[in-house]
C-alpha cells in the first residue's frame, strides 16, 4: 500500500489531515518498512533512484501523525505483559522515542545508505522464515497420519477447523512453543500458564493469530505439498496488523488474512480500479 501511495503521488501533508477528519490514522508495520528496503538489493538500474525517493516519501509520512506497529517479535511479549499489567499499561505501537529512531533510519535509507540495521533485520527475517518453513515441513512429514488428516481438510472447511484446533491442546502447545522460543529461560509450568491465559477470553489478538497462522501453514503444506516462498513473509505482514482496526492490502492472494485476524481488524483489498487515497478514506 505504501508503494501505491508513492506511485499515486498521494502527498502526506494533505492526505494525513484528511484521514484525521475521519478519525483514521495510518499505521506502518516495521516488517513492511524493512521489506521495502529490499529494493536496494534489486539489480534493476533504477532501483537506487526509486529506493531513495520511496524512503524520502515514507519519511514525510512518518513525520506526520502516522503510527508504527511493533514488530511481531515484540507483540507476543507485549500481550504477555498485558496479562500482568493490564491493557492500559501496554502499547502495541512504538512510542515517540522509538519512532524517532525509525525516522532516522528512514532518512539514512533515503540517502541511499544500505544500513547495517536494515541488512541485519532482513537477514534475521529471512533466516527465521527459512527455519520456520523447514520446521513445518519436517513436523508434518514426520507425522504421516497427521499429514493425511490435514490433506483431507477442504479449503471451504478450513475456517471451522482452525476455530476448533487453535483452542485445542495442540493449539495451546503450539503457543507454548513460541513462548519458549522467545523466552528460553522461562520455567515450563510458567510457559504453560502463559499459553493458557493468553487464550482465556477475550483471546489475545496476536497470540490467536500466531497459532492460527502456524496451523494454516501446516495445512497448506499437507494439502498442496509446498509452502510458497513469500508466504511466510506475507503472514508476518498480516500478523503485524493484529492490533489495528483495519488491514489494507493490494495483494489479492492474501485471502487468508481474515483467518488470522480477529473481527476487530477488518481486511480490505484494493482492487486498483479507484485512486488508492480515496479507497483508504472509504474504509470503515
Amino acid at each position: 500500500m505504501w508503494d501505491a501511495l508513492f506511485d499515486g503521488g498521494v502527498q502526506p501533508e494533505q492526505f494525513v489531515p484528511r484521514l484525521a477528519k475521519g478519525n483514521k490514522i495510518l499505521v506502518l508495520g516495521l516488517h513492511a518498512f524493512y521489506e521495502s528496503a529490499r529494493i536496494f538489493q534489486s539489480p534493476s538500474p533504477d532501483a537506487l533512484t526509486r529506493g531513495k525517493a520511496l524512503f524520502e516519501f515514507l519519511n514525510r509520512y512518518l513525520k506526520t501523525n502516522v503510527l508504527c506497529a511493533k514488530d511481531q517479535s515484540e507483540l507476543l511479549p507485549a500481550e504477555m505483559l498485558m496479562l500482568k499489567e493490564g491493557p492500559e499499561r501496554v502499547e502495541f505501537f512504538y512510542p515517540r522515542a522509538d519512532r524517532d529512531k525509525i525516522i532516522a533510519e528512514c532518512q539514512r535509507l533515503a540517502n541511499g545508505e544500505q544500513t547495517e540495521v536494515a541488512r541485519q533485520f532482513l537477514l534475521d527475517q529471512d533466516n527465521f522464515a527459512v527455519q520456520a518453513t523447514k520446521g513445518i515441513i519436517a513436523h508434518v512429514d514426520g507425522k504421516p497420519e497427521l499429514k493425511k488428516q490435514l490433506s483431507k481438510i477442504a479449503p471451504e472447511d478450513l475456517e471451522g477447523w482452525l476455530r476448533k484446533e487453535s483452542v485445542s491442546i495442540r493449539g495451546h502447545s503450539n503457543l507454548a512453543r513460541h513462548i519458549q522460543l522467545r523466552f528460553p529461560g522461562e520455567l515450563e509450568n510458567e510457559i504453560t500458564e502463559y499459553a493458557r491465559e493468553l487464550f482465556a477470553l477475550p483471546i489475545k489478538r496476536f497470540a490467536r493469530g500466531l497459532v492460527r497462522a502456524d496451523l494454516y501453514l501446516h495445512w497448506r503444506y499437507a494439502r498442496f505439498g509446498a509452502i510458497p516462498k513469500d508466504l511466510t513473509h506475507d503472514v508476518y505482514h498480516v500478523l503485524n496488523a493484529s492490533h489495528c482496526d483495519a488491514y489494507a492490502t493490494a495483494d489479492p492472494k492474501q485471502k487468508y488474512a481474515p483467518l488470522f485476524l480477529t473481527s476487530n481488524t477488518k481486511v480490505s483489498t484494493w482492487g486498483r480500479d479507484v485512486p488508492v487515497d480515496g479507497w483508504i478514506e472509504s474504509l470503515s
